[in-house]
């Protein structure tokens, strides 16, 4: 991923994804990415955590992280949590979404018959807030999602967050943001006439994610999730899934960074199979 850039407070090197910085009492951590606020204060005997959005903005292309120590001037978002033992020092963890995403590119695209296509999209990470050596205080989305629902009628199906992405072809056609997932979805279509994808459902609770171990072009550090198999046999009734043990080979060298939220367990993947398309 792209390391944070500092815009103002404390000398030294900006923490990345997992990394510690250190506070005293009275210290408050700040951190700004896409259209959001995350401050973190640590006083003598709680935490205190303030989201604050900014709807509407333009969504920064860089994350700003500093340190000072005034507390912040507003209580916009403000969540309190006790102080046990633990060590003065806080971390920002990246997660993937908690519910399957349903991603739909924002023109249909034609899949011909007996290709395999790969299309790129990149997902919002959330946000898991670690203090001492591993205790979570809080989760939050970098962008507030939005709802919706998958399955045949209102009594067959799921709830899931919707998604809108170009569906690139091209891996470096995809804008990089330190915040956001990078992943590549395999197409394998066997039937005998075009197929149309106007969405899917990304089983994101199921996967893990991976950060590049050396920059790409853009000097980034990019966040990559295991390559997603889908295949039709005939159409989209008799799609299945596989999830990849690795990112694509157009991510590069990476190394494990987060565990999936949920095991892949058999079951879990049949339930997701029978809701690939809806």
């Amino acid at each position: 991923m792209a390391q944070p850039q500092s815009s103002s407070g404390t000398d030294g090197p900006i923490a990345a994804w997992g990394e510690s910085v250190p506070l005293s009492p009275g210290d408050t951590l700040r951190n700004g990415l896409s259209d959001m606020t995350l401050s973190v204060t640590l006083l003598a005997h709680e935490w205190q955590v303030r989201v604050a959005r900014h709807p509407g903005a333009w969504e920064e292309t860089a994350w700003h992280q500093w340190c000072d120590s005034a507390l912040p001037e507003h209580d916009e978002g403000l969540e309190r949590f006790a102080r046990g033992n633990e060590a003065p020092r806080v971390a920002l963890r990246p997660a993937l979404a908690d519910l399957p995403l349903i991603v739909r590119p924002n023109h249909p695209l034609h899949l011909p018959p007996g290709m395999d296509t790969t299309i790129y999209m990149s997902t919002l990470v959330w946000l898991q807030l670690m203090v001492g050596e591993d205790r979570r205080l809080m989760e939050v989305p970098v962008r507030q999602p939005s709802w919706t629902w998958m399955g045949a009628d209102t009594m067959e199906g799921e709830l899931c967050y919707a998604s809108l992405t170009a569906a690139r072809l091209e891996p470096d056609n995809l804008p990089r943001r330190p915040w956001r997932a990078m992943s590549a979805v395999r197409l394998r279509h066997e039937g005998d006439d075009y197929l149309t994808l106007d969405r899917f459902s990304f089983p994101a609770p199921i996967m893990p994610l991976f950060r590049q171990s050396e920059p790409g072009v853009d000097g980034a550090h990019s966040l990559w999730t295991p390559t997603l198999s889908i295949r039709c046999e005939r159409d989209l009734a008799t799609a299945s899934l596989k999830v990849e043990a690795t990112p694509p080979p157009e991510a590069g060298p990476c190394t494990a960074l987060a565990p999936a939220r949920q095991p892949v367990e058999r079951n879990h993947l049949v339930r997701t199979m029978d809701r690939i398309f809806g």
